[in-house]
């Protein structure tokens, strides 16, 4: 190569005529390059690469630049990103810098607080509302006066003061009342309104007149809810007219208002003994038969307890109630009084029992004040010996006398034996559980141990043999064409007799509705297997048995509405009966009462705006 540069670097005409070409070859030379450019940049504009739509799904912060077809934007770094060349792989190497990564972690977060903040807000709004609804159960069911909203909400504010809950709930006398009456009350009423719509009911009412003096006819339902029978309030209304039209009248338009198809589903129907009640001729009773031809009909057990007692003790010298209530007034009228009978109980070493007084409309209630008389028999005579010498009262001498009379403790003994056995039948029909298949055997049990007393067993055997030959004449039978029989008949009677051979070694000591509950959860091949008998017997059970429920209706009323809160509004006292009733739903109290999603729902501006 030496040699070679020397030579040319020697010729100066060749070095020049070598680096002067011929004009074709120099043209031929500069053509070339152009042509050459032209391709090139045809080729690269065939391979740079747009933007592609479908690479939003892999990268949610990408969108199309606003440079043009060969750009990306990122939302995060807000910069285009130049994909001509590199395409896809444009954008992952953006995505792997880290000022991408630490703006996209930033965004991040802001989005999870800006999703998780309303869900605590919402959180928040949900948990204040249920604060508020809470604290009108608490008041209704401990039948508090509602002025104490004007504090309460505050004063809990105050002992807690590190809670957001207790620092918004704003739950006035005004809000509370109407929490009870379009939250609570509506809340009730829908739910039983769906019961009595899809079972069988009985009907229980008595009217009563408060301390205000407003007469009010009190709906109790008696009705069968998850196989288990409950005592329901329903309705209280006021009524000025308390005859038969009237209190029927009134006991239509309640079912009638709540669209309840009462001639459907009503069965049974039960109230005190009054005349308007259940007279003969024209009462509730004969108009609810009227309408319902099948209704069962029962006057209240425990009333007719009451007046059976009442007509026996009429036969009973006056003189026996005379003393226990002349004995009662004498000691309670002077604190000396009762001082001195209570020293001579310690010397005489009796209990330190006070006199009972007896009740002025109720006889059974005497049954305590007897056994209490005789109790202190020994107490009271010595006591009125002395009262005698001192006071020399003619009261004191009038019971003094009474009390030596041995013919007065002979009837006093004679009550004490005779009055327990119409307690035992109260207390039991009173009782809120299922007593109606007692019935018959509970009130034959009492009459036979009565008769046994001065009646030969023998007679009284004939008498009660079930067996004995009755001689009916045919005119007093129906027409086969006239018994009626239901349709499924034969699916009950089916059911039945399998019932008997499924459990006759099972152990029979089980309540009655709690045994008809395990027959219900009996299942053959995922189906229940004894719907129809099942159906049947709950409908029976739901039959009433007296009417105390709607008694313990009214002594609530009593409590709720005394003399110092006799201007409470029927309305307000029947929304916290049902506010009452929401809890025996539930099986619950106001410290775990469940509020629903619906009485979320109601509990706003709205319920301020329904009529009463």
């Amino acid at each position: 190569m030496k040699r070679f540069f020397e030579v040319v670097s020697k010729d100066p005409q060749r070095a020049s005529s070598s680096s002067e070409p011929d004009s074709e070859s120099t043209e031929g030379i500069n053509e070339s390059p152009e042509k050459n450019k032209e391709c090139e940049k045809s080729k690269k504009q065939n391979y740079e690469q747009k933007y592609v739509k479908y690479w939003e799904s892999e990268f949610k912060w990408l969108s199309e630049g606003t440079k043009g077809c060969h750009y990306a934007f990122c939302k995060v770094c807000s910069v285009d990103v130049y994909i001509g060349k590199m395409g896809k792989s444009a954008i992952k190497s953006h995505a792997n810098t880290q000022i991408h990564t630490k703006n996209a972690g930033t965004i991040s977060l802001n989005l999870v607080q800006q999703n998780i903040e309303p869900l605590f807000s919402l959180a928040s709004k949900t948990a204040v509302i249920d604060a508020e609804i809470m604290m009108a159960v608490f008041v209704a069911e401990h039948n508090l006066a509602f002025q104490i909203m004007g504090h309460l909400p505050q004063f809990v504010n105050k002992i807690t003061p590190d809670s957001n809950i207790a620092k918004k709930v704003k739950c006035s006398r005004t809000k509370m009342v109407n929490i009870l009456r379009n939250v609570l009350g509506i809340s009730y009423i829908e739910e039983i309104v769906d019961l009595l719509s899809a079972n069988k009911f009985s009907l229980i009412i008595d009217e009563s007149t408060d301390i205000s003096l407003v007469k009010t006819l009190c709906l109790v339902v008696r009705v069968c809810k998850n196989f288990k029978v409950h005592d329901l309030f329903f309705d209280l209304i006021e009524v000025e007219s308390a005859d038969a039209s009237s209190l029927f009248s009134a006991v239509i338009n309640s079912f009638t208002k709540n669209n309840i198809m009462y001639k459907q589903n009503m069965i049974g129907f039960a109230a005190d003994g009054a005349n308007i009640m259940m007279g003969r001729n024209h009462s509730v009773s004969t108009l609810l038969k009227a309408d319902i031809n099948d209704l069962f009909v029962l006057k209240c057990v425990c009333h007719s307890f009451h007046l059976s007692a009442s007509y026996a003790c009429e036969k009973l010298p006056g003189e026996v109630e005379d003393l226990a209530r002349n004995i009662f007034n004498y000691l309670k009228s002077s604190s000396k009084r009762l001082k001195d009978f209570s020293s001579l109980q310690y010397f005489f070493e009796f209990k330190a029992n006070k006199i009972l007084h007896p009740s002025q409309t109720r006889w059974l209630s005497l049954s305590a004040v007897v056994s209490r008389l005789i109790e202190q028999y020994d107490v009271l005579i010595a006591y009125f010996s002395i009262a005698v010498k001192e006071e020399n009262l003619q009261t004191a001498k009038n019971i003094l006398t009474s009390l030596k009379d041995p013919i007065t403790k002979l009837y006093l003994l004679f009550l004490e034996f005779a009055l327990p056995f119409f307690i035992k039948l109260n207390k039991l029909f009173q009782s809120e559980s299922s007593q109606i298949h007692k019935l018959h055997s509970s009130v034959k049990e009492i009459v036979v141990t009565l008769l046994e007393c001065f009646v030969r067993k023998d007679y009284i055997t004939m008498f009660l043999d079930s067996t004995s030959e009755f001689n009916l004449p045919p005119e007093c039978l129906l027409d086969l064409e006239s018994i009626y029989l239901a349709d499924n008949i034969q699916e009950i009677d089916s059911e039945y007799r399998t019932l008997i051979n499924f459990v006759k070694d099972k152990e029979q000591i089980l309540d009655i509705e709690e045994f008809w509950r395990m027959v219900a959860r009996i299942e053959i091949g995922n189906e229940q297997a004894f719907p129809n008998l099942v159906k049947l017997v709950f409908a029976i059970l739901s039959f009433p048995h007296s009417s105390a429920n709607v008694e313990r209706v009214f002594s609530q009323v009593n409590l709720m509405k005394t003399k110092i809160r006799k201007r409470l509004e029927n309305a307000t006292i029947k929304a916290s009966l049902q506010t009452k009733g929401l809890l025996e739903l539930q099986n619950s109290d106001c410290t775990n009462f469940k509020v629903t999603t619906e009485m979320r729902k109601k509990c706003n501006k709205a319920m301020y705006d329904i009529p009463k």
